[in-house]
């Protein structure tokens, strides 16, 4: 008997060899895509922990205020002030028997924290310089002429300082500059001589370094008082006109430590009278 062909030409072993090799490749695919997706998932993960991290913050810098507020910086040398207005005032006693400095003439005016040297120089001589210092410490205070040279040692003391004294007629020429030494403020004033506050009674009375012109010129030898009644250095110091008004070299009757009650005479020819003292001082001549 002979084998026919199914009704519809198909062999059942082919069939099935077929749908095992669909169903194999079917299964590859699927663990193919399950591998991607994996490796998928494992990337995106790292991804978004970073993502879920904080941002850094911002770097700030300090201002430059900031910087240089903790760098100390040293003393300046001659640090200079404007000029300010001229003033001077002279308050008399009762009955105008005696004439009280109650402020010094003030002109140009300079000063600085810390030791300088500032240009004061000029052709003419004849110039008054008040002097002031703030703080404890040495405070030194030298002419110099214009190759440097020491004319005149003005002030040498230590502590807070006020006085007003003669620029230049110490050597006898005119200052060129003014050292300053001290670590503290100071301020240096200078005017003309003109500005000095004048002696225009019997009795005067001040303290510490001062300088007066005389309201007349003296004609002949005449006797002042002298009373300096407490510590430190009391001196006095006369000096003349020039032709040109200007005043020559010092005499000085009085230079002494300590308490002093004595006289001097003022010679004929005195135009200005000159105190360095540490305290109370007292001056008397004849009406």
């Amino acid at each position: 008997m002979t084998d026919e062909p199914s009704p519809h030409g198909r062999n059942p072993a082919v069939l099935a060899v077929l749908t095992g090799t669909v169903a194999v490749f079917v299964v590859g695919v699927v663990a193919l895509y399950l591998a991607f997706a994996a490796d998928d998932g494992a990337s995106a993960a790292p991804r978004a922990i970073r993502a879920s991290q904080p941002a850094p913050a911002p770097l700030v810098l300090p201002s430059a205020s900031t910087v240089f507020a903790s760098v100390a910086s040293p003393n300046p040398t001659a640090t200079f002030i404007e000029p300010v207005d001229p003033a001077a005032t002279t308050s008399p006693s009762p009955g105008g028997t005696a004439v009280t400095l109650s402020a010094d003439p003030i002109g140009r005016r300079e000063g600085g924290n810390g030791s300088g040297t500032l240009s004061v120089a000029t052709e003419v001589a004849g110039r008054l310089v008040t002097l002031t210092h703030t703080g404890p410490g040495r405070f030194t205070a030298v002419t110099l002429d214009r190759q440097g040279v020491e004319l005149d040692r003005l002030v040498s003391t230590t502590g807070d300082y006020r006085g007003t004294m003669m620029l230049d007629v110490e050597s006898g020429e005119p200052a060129a500059s003014l050292r300053i030494e001290t670590d503290r403020v100071w301020t240096a004033t200078i005017t003309s001589l003109t500005a000095a506050p004048v002696w225009n009674g019997p009795v005067l009375r001040g303290s510490g370094t001062r300088v007066f012109r005389l309201d007349r010129r003296v004609s002949r030898s005449t006797v002042v008082h002298a009373v300096h009644p407490g510590a430190g250095t009391f001196s006095v110091r006369v000096h003349g006109r020039s032709r040109s008004t200007y005043p020559d070299k010092p005499e000085v009757p009085v230079d002494t430590e300590g308490a002093y009650s004595g006289d001097f005479r003022l010679q004929p020819g005195s135009g200005w009278v000159e105190i360095r003292a540490d305290g109370d001082w007292t001056l008397t001549r004849p009406a």
